[in-house]
């Protein structure tokens, strides 16, 4: 195991719980958005794109996931359940815990079973899929504040493996002190408009920072 100990559990426990071995009540939850968005759970995540660039929008998406209330209540209590047990409300870990997370720095031989020893996202526009679901969680009012809190959080580790660009099998060097301090003083700070403006760029952002040149960041793997 290589990288932060701690970080490490809290992704290995939280990929177990909420996706590769997730309650029976929680998959009945994942079933019942699939159905609703006609196809899987990153089904969501479309609608908020297709949605969320209407002039209608938040309105529409407010419509579109008030029948999902339930299910999406019980995503989200798995989720927070997860990141409670390792971080609390406001620790001060948990930046560092997603930052790791977009570096790829967490290697993980547990999950050579799955293809990748690294903890970090598996596709960029899985961000997007979680970002969706935290906005629909926010405007139902399902833990809002804490959704609230975390949603810059998720959108700074987006921005940090877009300049990172991980290999998902390998021990990959952290990011220079100072990109990952102008990223966390760029993304940390965004109100909801903002990042939902953000996540209108598919797979990465289009500026990780005023001033930068996303492509001439990308580390070849």
């Amino acid at each position: 195991m290589h990288g932060d100990r701690w970080a490490n559990e809290f992704w290995y426990q939280f990929d177990e719980e909420t996706s590769l071995a997730p309650s029976s009540r929680l998959l009945d939850a994942y079933k019942a958005i699939g159905s609703h968005t006609g196809g899987d759970i990153r089904g969501l995540r479309d609608r908020w794109l297709s949605l969320s660039r209407l002039p209608e929008y938040p309105q529409n998406f407010i419509s579109f996931v008030t029948p999902l209330a339930g299910p999406l209540e019980i995503v989200s209590s798995v989720q927070l359940q997860v990141i409670d047990r390792f971080y609390p409300c406001k620790s001060d870990g948990i930046g560092a815990a997603f930052a790791f997370f977009g570096e790829g720095v967490l290697y993980d031989p547990r999950r050579a079973t799955i293809g990748h020893e690294v903890h970090t996202m598996d596709d960029l526009a899985d961000y997007h899929t979680w970002h969706a679901y935290q906005r629909a969680m926010m405007f139902l009012g399902i833990d809002r504040r804490r959704w609230e809190e975390l949603a810059p959080v998720t959108a700074f580790a987006w921005a940090v493996q877009s300049a990172a660009m991980p290999g998902q099998r390998v021990v990959n060097p952290p990011l220079p002190t100072s990109v990952l301090n102008r990223l966390a003083s760029t993304w940390l700070c965004r109100d909801q408009r903002e990042l939902d403006e953000a996540f209108q760029s598919m797979p990465r952002p289009r500026h990780l920072y005023p001033g930068s040149n996303v492509g001439r960041m990308r580390r070849p793997h």
